[in-house]
Order: C-alpha cells, then sequence, then structure tokens
C-alpha cells in the first residue's frame, strides 16, 4: 500500500482500509459512515485518503460479503455517509461532489453535510 495510505493516527482519516460504522435500516437498507474525527486539510494527501476509504466502501457494498450480511443492494437503499465531525476544506467537499454521479450510477446514495 501506498506510504501515504498507511495508517495514520495523526490523520483524520486515521483507517483508509477499515469500514467505520455500518448500520441495517429497518427498511431494508443500509447505512455505511465515514468518520472524519476532525478537521479534513484539502491537500492532496487528504484527498487520496478519502477517495482511497470511499472506494473500499464501494468495494465492500458490491462483494459478497455484503451481499450475505445486507442482501443484494439494488433498490435497498444503500447510502455511504461522510460524517465531518469538525469540517472539511472546500477542496474535500469539491472532491465529493466529482463522485457523486459515478457513485449514484452504481446506485448507492453519496450523501454528506457541507461543513
Amino acid at each position: 500500500m501506498d506510504e501515504a495510505l498507511t495508517f495514520d493516527s495523526s490523520h483524520s482519516i486515521a483507517q483508509v482500509d477499515a469500514l467505520d460504522v455500518i448500520g441495517k435500516r429497518i427498511d431494508g437498507g443500509a447505512d455505511l459512515v465515514i468518520v472524519a474525527g476532525s478537521w479534513v486539510d484539502g491537500d492532496l494527501r487528504s484527498q487520496r485518503r478519502l477517495l482511497a476509504k470511499l472506494e473500499n466502501y464501494l468495494g465492500f457494498i458490491m462483494s459478497e460479503e455484503f451481499s450475505r450480511e445486507f442482501g443484494p443492494f439494488e433498490g435497498t437503499g444503500v447510502a455511504v455517509r461522510v460524517q465531518f465531525s469538525n469540517g472539511a476544506h472546500d477542496n474535500i467537499i469539491q472532491l465529493l461532489e466529482q463522485c457523486l454521479p459515478q457513485v449514484e450510477a452504481m446506485g448507492i446514495k453519496l450523501v454528506w453535510q457541507r461543513p
């Protein structure tokens, strides 16, 4: 793995290869939450870490493991939510906006609150 993407407890996105929060909803859907524990800088390293984490989440949603645990995701309302505990730089928001069409084309919602 690229050194810029390895575990870093001092970074707001500390572990890019871990799923932070997963919850099955009563309606049969699932919410998967990326938690940024502190302010997310707009630098290239932070953008790469967020993108890698999002890709890991999407890969998990497309996996057999997800299907076994949550059932097929088509039409069930699967969402990836990005939770910014202390806000994020505009570059990070722009990155999420750029990812939105591709994620939605997969049938997955991508949701975040503008800090």
